[in-house]
């Protein structure tokens, strides 16, 4: 082969390396080329149902294809989130994440059948609940530390309503008795947060957990008591109701979110289209007001990846132990 025959096919392969080079940027430059489906890993008709549709509503004109939602429950969240974790990472199938499918479920489950951090990549935080300690009005106790002091004086007397299993609500509690200096409260379980609700105010139990979206109503009738808020900074909806880091307990920060993840080999172009058209929906006023209908606040740094991952990683080092306790117990289950 001569010199002029190398220099040929030489460039034949330079060449055909740039197209194929070129096809590739071009196809995720062409990005969405069909419909986009969110996986909801929960029951249709609940909240993270309603959020996913919220959010996929915006997303379609912006992405200028379809975006719909699929419900995918059971196992608490495992089984929607496992069929995101394996499937294709082609930005076509996101997961609209919680506290419960990134967190609690996997630090509850001897064997994993995923590592959130490692087989997800979490593009944005898009909602968040902190979870409040709440009384009956006639509990002798307006703010957490006089709440520790009359469960210390009366160690057994008192009740906590749980909506059962291994909810963040319960972890809630659980944290809090601990980080209180192991509190002798007795817990009652009841089917779900409305069951939770009705004996609260009803006043066969004097304490509970629960998510603004649920307790805000009650508070305004003037049927329960905030005590503290689990957060590092106070609701913007309700900024009278101190938080729990304020009143001496700094590791009790408990809250439910709502989260877009992908496959963690999704490839950087499409994870940075879909973070930028999510982004652009979490900045407008009419995002916010829906938010604030889903009893959620926005996130500062929502779809930066630093403040993401420092927040997840912080919560896995808060929460772990506890749920590992608990899941440990006899009856604990997700």
């Amino acid at each position: 082969m001569n010199r002029r025959h190398l220099s040929s096919v030489a460039w034949t392969i330079l060449a055909a390396a740039l197209c194929g080079g070129t096809g590739i940027a071009h196809a995720q430059g062409t990005y969405p080329e069909r419909t986009i489906r969110i996986v909801v890993p929960f029951a249709a008709g609940g909240s993270t149902d309603a959020h996913a549709r919220l959010l996929a509503n915006r997303m379609t004109p912006l992405l200028g294809r379809s975006v719909i939602v699929e419900a995918k429950p059971g196992a608490s969240g495992i089984i929607g989130t496992s069929e995101v974790v394996h499937a294709r990472p082609d930005g076509y199938t996101l997961l609209l994440a919680t506290s419960s499918t990134l967190i609690i479920a996997p630090a509850a489950v001897k064997t994993p059948p995923y590592n959130a951090m490692k087989d997800l990549n979490t593009i944005a935080i898009i909602g968040v609940q902190p979870i409040m300690i709440v009384a009956t009005p006639s509990l002798p106790a307006k703010n957490l530390q006089e709440l520790i002091g009359l469960l210390k004086a009366n160690p057994g007397k008192y009740n906590y309503a749980l909506s059962g299993g291994l909810t963040v609500n319960t972890l809630m509690m659980e944290m809090f008795k601990k980080q209180a200096g192991n509190l002798d409260v007795t817990a009652v379980p009841y089917k779900g947060t409305n069951e939770v609700a009705l004996a609260l105010v009803g006043g066969h139990v004097e304490l509970a957990a629960l998510t603004p979206g649920s307790g805000m109503e009650l508070y305004r009738a003037n049927k329960i008591r905030v005590l503290a808020v689990a957060s590092e900074s106070r609701l913007k909806a309700a900024p009278d109701f101190p938080t729990t880091v304020e009143q001496g307990l700094p590791d009790l920060v408990v809250l439910t979110f709502d989260a877009i993840s992908i496959p963690a080999a999704t490839p950087k172009p499409i994870t940075d289209r879909l973070t930028q058209v999510i982004g652009r929906i979490m900045a407008t006023d009419a995002y916010l007001e829906e938010l604030d209908r889903l009893g959620m606040e926005a996130f500062a740094g929502s779809t930066s990846p630093e403040r993401v991952n420092q927040f997840l990683n912080g919560l896995i080092n808060r929460w772990s132990p506890t749920i590992k306790e608990l899941s440990a117990r006899e009856g604990a289950q997700l």
